[in-house]
């Protein structure tokens, strides 16, 4: 009996295992042969979540047995979004200077808002790369981004804040941070005690809450998918209900995930929680906007924040 024929007569086989010394108890039972499959596919399944940083490296069993571990099929949901995420990073904006011109430092509430608007086009691109905004009509698509504009500039804006630099820079940027990123004095400077109360939602997001980058970009999703949105059609508004329903358990799963159990019930109802908060922020980024002078502002940021009543529609036309 060889590699080449070993499969073919499983008597044989078993009997040439017993002659070279093999015991009959280490034959496992049909339960044993399932337990250690179910072992090997978890084994797979916690070393893709720690390549993902969605898990610790080398978690202690006892605290690996409290944690409730995504499925691969969840695990695919969660690599697609923060793909979809990373791949709206490489949109850019287009030369807004002439070349060896310099571009003074944002200081004032136009060049805050001018300063968002790659924020938006990335928030666009991102859109488009989900398979539940494609399912929407262009009227919901356009519907949805300018009902939440505001909401989602913000929210990406603590995903881009560096502490450590202070500044708002996204990972992608980094080789460009001179010409890309924000100062957090001249944030401030520009957009006052509502620039204080951003930060300190992003210092209660990520340190407070432990919000990490997978789980403020599926917060982020969840956001984008707000089924009272005004201006949606009732069709559509069940279907972004839907979608943001998918993004809820795919974030209360992905702390579960991260967290053991009973950490990640009290953080969940926190972190939907802040969306609340978000809104309340969105307001006074509203009003100040609307201090803006729309002719200062570019076109784009112009519509999208309904800085100006006539206007070609730029967000449709970015769909």
């Amino acid at each position: 009996m060889d590699v080449s024929n070993r499969r073919f007569c499983k008597h044989c086989r078993l009997r040439k295992c017993f002659d070279v010394g093999m015991k009959k108890e280490y034959i496992l039972s049909e339960q044993e042969k399932q337990e250690k499959r179910k072992k090997i596919d978890q084994n797979k399944l916690v070393r893709s979540l720690e390549a993902m940083q969605l898990l610790p490296k080398d978690l202690p069993a006892a605290e690996l047995a409290q944690r409730e571990l995504l499925t691969e099929a969840e695990l695919a949901e969660v690599r697609s979004a923060m793909d979809s995420y990373a791949s709206s990073e490489a949109c850019v904006l287009p030369p807004q200077a002439p070349p060896g011109e310099r571009v003074a430092a944002p200081v004032g509430v136009d060049d805050l808002i001018n300063f968002a608007e790659l924020s938006v086009l990335r928030v666009i691109d991102l859109s488009k790369r989900l398979e539940p905004f494609r399912q929407l009509s262009q009227q919901d698509k356009v519907a949805l981004l300018k009902g939440g504009a505001m909401e989602l500039i913000l929210l990406r804006g603590v995903i881009s804040f560096d502490p450590d630099g202070a500044r708002f820079l996204d990972d992608a940027d980094a080789d460009r941070a001179a010409s890309l990123a924000m100062d957090g004095g001249d944030f401030l400077r520009a957009a006052g005690a509502s620039g204080q109360a951003l930060l300190r939602l992003a210092a209660g997001l990520r340190h407070g809450m432990q919000a990490d980058r997978p789980t403020l970009v599926l917060l982020l999703l969840a956001c984008l998918f707000s089924p009272d949105r005004p201006a949606l059609s009732e069709e559509g508004r069940g279907l972004v209900e839907t979608a943001q329903a998918g993004y809820c358990r795919l974030l209360e799963r992905l702390l579960r995930t991260r967290h053991p159990a009973a950490e990640a019930r009290r953080l969940y109802p926190q972190l939907l929680g802040q969306l609340a908060e978000l809104r309340r922020l969105e307001r006074q980024f509203v009003g100040l906007a609307g201090r803006a002078n729309a002719r200062l502002v570019r076109p784009l940021m112009a519509e999208f924040l309904d800085l100006q009543d006539e206007s070609p529609d730029e967000t449709a036309a970015e769909l």
